[in-house]
């Protein structure tokens, strides 16, 4: 990850390209350890990018130095959230997964995740030896690049999209637990939802309607992909100041739940709501997570963990009079952290499957070393295992798969508190 920009410290096409002639000849490295080499080599390398700058670009290349060793690659026609591509690397079969990001880092930044077979990013063993090609790599010049119609000729080039996007989206709605058993679920909420100009849009706005979430209301202003995400400081769903404009379309369509997420659409944000509270006359003001107030026309209000309403300043005649109180709907937002969402998907998630009698006697959960351990705490009331890695969802995923495949548990659910959160096992 860096920033975009001419020279070997930078991003751009001969250091993408010095990095995928590295990672080919780790892929060949690796071939040679199978019976038929190029029969591995043919499962391909799938290949995704977000709305950044350049990240098009990127992809082709990455594309077509894979290409000139007899690599097969698949290429998503557009954007597509990072999820999709950890999933599409196993549904086809592929050796590795490669996506064109920089998360939510500022505009001027793009990046390259590798993916290894099972459909995670591959752990500090494996890129290390994939550091270890590159650096080998002096010359430039020796860099191998086939041109795309040639690619394309030999069916080392290839589009994939919709048939990909299909599967994909089928399975992130089987995670439903409660419509299943059509228990009463309440799609009449009304939910506002921000891609921050990323990847997120269409098929987050697809599993909603599809789900029966009749009310979901879009920022209209950052719904479109930007590179430079004109619209906000830091596309950064973790920070309240990313949630202004969702705060307030939230606030015009009476939403209740508030939901962000990243470029590549990876990590979410979200907003909930205040409860009830009394008020007589009212003056909406931001509050700061130190809970101080900032005037609503302050240029600090993106800033605030909510907006609220807070009664005015009032002089009475007398200490000893008393005036009627309205209980009235809050109008404000608290933008929740990755800590709360994660316990409240968690307990949800494990409450739900042992009321319909889902919960399985050998389930567990991931977290990472800095992430709250309420979430053992609530896992140990049900009954299921925690396991605790290092930060980073290549080491949670990575504990998901050995704990399934050597000890035979059944995956519920892992998280980190920077607002990564996984149930079922088809994306790592």
């Amino acid at each position: 990850r860096g920033k975009i920009g001419m020279g070997t410290n930078r991003m751009n096409i001969y250091t993408v390209s010095r990095a995928t002639q590295g990672l080919t000849d780790y892929l060949i490295e690796e071939s040679q350890q199978q019976p038929y080499p190029q029969s591995y080599l043919d499962r391909g390398v799938v290949i995704a990018y977000d709305c950044r700058h350049k990240s098009r670009e990127f992809s082709e290349t990455i594309a077509l130095v894979l290409a000139a060793s007899n690599i097969k690659t698949y290429l998503f026609e557009d954007v597509r959230p990072t999820p999709e591509l950890s999933f599409a690397v196993r549904h086809l079969h592929a050796i590795a997964g490669i996506v064109v990001t920089a998360s939510h880092n500022p505009p001027e930044y793009n990046g390259y995740k590798v993916y290894g077979p099972d459909g995670g990013q591959i752990i500090p063993e494996i890129a290390d030896r994939v550091i270890a090609h590159i650096n080998r790599i002096k010359d430039y010049s020796l860099i191998k690049k086939l041109d795309r119609p040639a690619a394309v000729q030999k069916g080392l080039f290839n589009i994939i999209g919709p048939e990909v996007d299909e599967v994909y989206l089928r399975k992130v709605k089987e995670l439903a637990i409660r419509d299943k058993d059509r228990i009463e679920i309440d799609k009449t909420i009304r939910i506002v939802y921000t891609p921050l100009h990323g990847a997120g849009n269409i098929p987050i706005r697809k599993i909603l309607k599809e789900r029966g979430f009749s009310n979901v209301f879009v920022v209209e202003e950052q719904a479109q992909p930007d590179p430079n995400f004109s619209t906000v400081e830091s596309p950064n769903p973790e920070y309240p100041a990313a949630f202004e404009l969702a705060i307030k379309l939230g606030q015009k369509v009476n939403a209740e739940i508030l939901i962000a997420t990243d470029p590549d659409a990876d990590r979410i944000g979200m907003a909930v709501r205040n409860p009830f509270h009394h008020c007589e006359d009212h003056s909406v003001i931001a509050r700061n997570d130190n809970d101080e107030a900032i005037p609503s026309n302050n240029k600090n209000v993106g800033q605030a963990s909510r907006l609220s309403f807070r009664p005015s300043s009032m002089s009475f005649p007398s200490s000893s009079m008393s005036f009627p109180r309205k209980r009235e709907s809050s109008n404000s937002f608290t933008v929740l952290n990755g800590n709360q969402v994660g316990i409240l998907l968690l307990h949800y998630i494990l409450s739900s499957k042992k009321e319909l009698n889902q919960l399985p006697p050998n389930g567990f959960i991931v977290k990472t070393v800095v992430t709250s351990d309420m979430s053992k705490i609530i896992a140990d009331s049900f009954g299921v295992d925690t396991y605790e890695t290092l930060t980073g969802f290549k080491f949670i995923c990575n504990m998901e798969k050995n704990v399934q495949e050597k000890e035979g548990k059944e995956f519920l659910f892992g998280y980190e508190e920077s607002i990564g959160y996984l149930t079922g096992d088809f994306v790592r």
